[in-house]
């Protein structure tokens, strides 16, 4: 369920940055729009960026595949 909007374009952006180079640009795809989809669901902005072991389990449990060197960042 969506809360507060605020914190989510930057939380996909970061997320997408800090990660492309090193899972590629489809996987960061996927985990920036996961982060982002976790980030509607806390109201404000600094406290709702989730953390990426929160984001990996959100996709795990998800079904959400990623690049296997995901997992291990």
């Amino acid at each position: 369920q969506a809360v507060d909007t605020t914190a989510a374009g930057d939380t996909f952006l970061g997320f997408f940055l800090a990660n492309r180079d090193r899972i590629g640009p489809q996987a960061a795809l996927k985990l920036a729009s996961a982060a982002a989809a976790m980030a509607v669901t806390v109201a404000g902005a600094a406290n709702s960026i989730p953390t990426l072991a929160a984001v990996l389990e959100f996709c795990r449990e998800r079904g959400i595949k990623l690049d296997d060197s995901a997992v291990s960042l």
